[in-house]
């Protein structure tokens, strides 16, 4: 699968939790996706938040029985549960995680609590977590970035990472999950995470961020489209960047639609997170089409954009 923009390893320096930098509140707050008015071409905007609050049901004596609800993916199963996907699909061999169908039944896996979960060595091995950009918004939120590096030889999926904020004294006071920007992590690629709080926990001195959760992907099952990008522009402009360029995702004759991420991630030049987003939509294959996506900043001038696609 081709995709655009740049998937080689990228230095995040570790700046600590950076008051906001901006004095106009119009860049307070965009750090995921963010909509504000109708700029690409054939596509339909959807604003959706890229992070999940976990709700973790308590255990009971014997396996969850959970039924697929529209618009669930196997990912936002797990968070739900917090249980990891590789747990959830060794627990329901005939059903496959790419191709969830409403009503189905999976069987969750009893799991205690979100520290008893086991990641498996080998994502942990092969995926690299960046040390945490954090910002405090004027509101008196705070976002926190990642930078999440596949760095092994095996293209994966729905990889979820845990943020934990603790105290001083490195006590965790709250933890959350969230997927990456895009689904699909390619073999070297590096996709972003981020996670809002509306507000910043009592006692808040630092974030950690590790693995909970990522599915290897088998090349014989895979789901993902070519996405080809032409005439791709970046311009920048202090707080606000846009990339626009032509799109074209290719597939088999007897498929005329087919469902697109265009995700965007901007860096200051330090290297630091400072804005992301994402549009879905569906479109025509085998059709070049023109896209325009804006990204903002929530604490500094934009130094550069970086570009994500993937068609399904």
């Amino acid at each position: 699968m081709k995709k655009a923009g740049s998937f080689g390893i990228i230095l995040l320096i570790l700046v600590g939790c950076r008051g906001i930098q901006n004095t106009d509140d119009s860049g307070v707050s965009k750090l995921t996706p963010f909509v504000t008015q109708a700029d690409i071409n054939v596509i339909t905007e959807t604003p959706e938040s890229i992070t999940e609050t976990v709700s973790t049901p308590a255990p009971t004596a014997a396996p969850t029985i959970h039924v697929v609800a529209l618009g669930e993916t196997i990912s936002s199963i797990a968070l739900l549960y917090g249980v990891p996907m590789d747990a959830i699909t060794k627990a329901n061999p005939g059903v496959k995680p790419t191709v969830l169908i409403v009503g189905d039944e999976l069987v969750i896996p009893i799991s205690n609590s979100r520290q008893s979960v086991v990641v498996d060595p080998i994502f942990l091995e092969n995926i690299h977590i960046s040390e945490p950009d954090c910002v405090r918004t004027r509101d008196g939120g705070l976002w926190c970035a990642v930078l999440v590096n596949n760095h092994g030889q095996e293209d994966l999926e729905n990889v979820v990472v845990t943020f934990s904020f603790r105290d001083s004294d490195g006590n965790v006071i709250e933890e959350r999950s969230a997927p990456t920007l895009m689904r699909f992590a390619a073999s070297g690629a590096v996709i972003p995470a981020v996670m809002f709080l509306e507000h910043i926990p009592l006692m808040y001195a630092d974030t950690h961020v590790v693995l909970f959760s990522a599915l290897a992907m088998e090349a014989s099952t895979s789901t993902y489209l070519t996405v080809e990008v032409e005439e791709e522009t970046h311009t920048l402009s202090e707080m606000e960047g846009v990339i626009s360029g032509w799109i074209r995702v290719e597939a088999e004759q007897d498929r005329d639609r087919a469902d697109i991420w265009i995700g965007a991630a901007a860096f200051d030049v330090d290297g630091a997170i400072v804005g992301v987003r994402r549009l879905e939509s569906s479109v025509t294959t085998n059709e070049m089409f023109n896209f325009n996506i804006t990204i903002y900043s929530s604490a500094g001038n934009i130094d550069r954009v970086v570009l994500y696609t993937e068609a399904f």
